[in-house]
């Protein structure tokens, strides 16, 4: 309205009958800038409508409360969980996407006592993890995680629930829950999984399977992929099965394969390697069967 009001002003000081070429000029500039003005006054509407009210740049990153919390599509419907796809695909099941207390989220807007929340960290999760929650699983992070004075440097073990759910779709089945084992550590495992056609003379076959462990509720330390190979005359094709899982493995911790591990896995030979955010080795074990160790620890 107050542009329309402007452009009538300038209007109301040209005659009412011109042909002159100088009034011509003022008509069309006074058209120019009004169209200009309203452009503008447009889209800071629409800018500032796309701005959560309370959101702040600068705004410190904030922390879930509840162990499982679900993302919803939309506020104030708590049937519109979204859809883990990749889970989902890989389990043959319906698995829906959900934050905890080891990741960090930033707000994108507010509406009548719920958040729409984007996770920050870790930021392999920022383009999947996005949807609604109330704001009462909302709280300051490092509150919740008075644990974690010294931030452990391989990112992915931040974040428990995540990285199960990426684990769980590398396709040897679904890391179980996390939780302590008396007098041990904090820990979540597969059952094993066969490989091949063959079993030994106790009815084993080769099999995989995921170890992660921690000695903290919050985070992992430890992860750990075994080959237990029950059956020599299948082991080159195990030791590929485990080169394909290792690809996977390594995906998702959103980290690089170390150069020289395939060929390791492949020869079943001792490898090690370390950077600043973490130490991978292979150890070779033999008894009465081999198995091969891949374990990857956090710094």
């Amino acid at each position: 309205m107050k542009t329309i009001f402007i452009f009538v002003r300038i209007m109301e000081r040209l005659p009412a009958k011109t042909h002159s070429l100088s009034n011509m000029k003022v008509c069309y500039v006074a058209i120019v800038c009004t169209w200009l003005l309203i452009s503008c006054s447009s889209g800071d509407q629409q800018k500032n409508g796309s701005i959560a009210e309370d959101q702040k740049p600068g705004e410190e990153l904030l922390g879930i409360s509840q162990d499982e919390v679900f993302l919803l599509k939309t506020p104030k419907d708590k049937t519109s969980k979204i859809i883990n796809q990749k889970a989902t695909e890989a389990l043959h099941e319906t698995h829906y996407i959900s934050v905890d207390k080891s990741v960090k989220v930033k707000v994108l807007e507010k509406e009548n006592g719920w958040s729409k929340v984007q996770v920050v960290e870790p930021d392999w999760l920022q383009d999947t993890h996005i949807g609604w929650i109330e704001d009462n699983y909302l709280s300051n992070f490092e509150a919740l995680n008075p644990t974690r004075g010294t931030p452990i440097k391989l990112t992915a073990f931040a974040s428990i629930e995540p990285l199960r759910t990426s684990l769980s779709s590398n396709g040897i089945g679904q890391l179980h829950s996390w939780k302590h084992v008396d007098g041990g550590d904090w820990q979540s495992i597969t059952d094993y999984f066969e490989i091949g056609q063959e079993s030994n003379d106790y009815g084993l076959r080769n099999n995989l399977a995921y170890y992660l462990t921690s000695s903290e509720e919050s985070f992992a330390e430890s992860l750990e992929l075994v080959l237990n190979i029950n059956v020599p005359s299948e082991g080159e094709y195990a030791s590929k099965q485990m080169k394909t899982l290792v690809n996977k493995t390594f995906k998702s911790l959103n980290q690089p394969i170390p150069s020289g591990l395939l060929k390791s896995v492949s020869r079943q030979s001792r490898f090690t390697f370390e950077n600043e955010r973490m130490t991978v080795t292979l150890k070779p074990e033999k008894s009465r069967i081999m198995t091969l160790i891949l374990e990857i620890n956090t710094k």
